[in-house]
């Protein structure tokens, strides 16, 4: 039985706006490429000076351990296969194979100018933002609406981490997920 996915029109734009968003913010952070592994040393708004380099602080796959398919399940409501971490300096994106594009990324070594960063390139991209109250230290929602169902990214920063969940889930299923990831912070 052939499985097919469905492609979310403008996941791409999402992420793209998250990446450039993220990667201006960084200052001092070397530039990475995905065919140029980094040293992954797992950071949980601790000691920077852990890092053999203490300006380069990477993201692990300890992140993406924290959020089987079965907690995206059970929250979100979505059926999801396999997880796909990827891992890019002080980025892990962990993505969900079937049906729904799923992704939950976590950037760490995120300061509040950074996320302010992060909501204003997403209204760039013709994005609906809003501010979100009662999650972390700082959280906002954004809505592309190019597709059917609705493309939704719920991002919140806790110390200096940052998770952007984007799924097509409700943001009242979000929240519920993203509440369980700031605990686990």
């Amino acid at each position: 039985m052939r499985k097919t996915r469905m492609q979310l029109p403008g996941l791409s734009v999402v992420l793209a706006g998250i990446a450039v968003g993220t990667l201006a913010a960084c200052s001092g952070a070397p530039a990475y490429s995905s065919s140029k592994p980094q040293p992954a040393t797992s950071v949980t708004g601790g000691n920077p000076a852990s890092s053999s380099n203490p300006r380069t602080i990477t993201a692990s796959t300890t992140y993406c351990s924290r959020v089987p398919p079965s907690l995206i399940q059970s929250t979100l409501g979505l059926a999801v296969g396999k997880q796909q971490p990827v891992i890019e300096g002080p980025v892990a994106v962990c993505a969900y194979t079937g049906r729904y594009e799923v992704l939950v990324r976590y950037q760490v070594n995120e300061n509040a100018a950074q996320f302010s960063q992060d909501k204003k390139s997403m209204t760039s991209l013709h994005q609906t933002v809003a501010t979100i109250t009662g999650l972390g230290d700082s959280a906002f929602s954004a809505t592309l609406r190019t597709g059917s169902p609705a493309t939704l990214t719920l991002a919140a920063r806790k110390g200096t981490v940052a998770i952007f969940v984007t799924s097509p889930a409700s943001l009242a299923s979000e929240r519920a997920l993203m509440t369980i990831l700031l605990n686990q912070l």
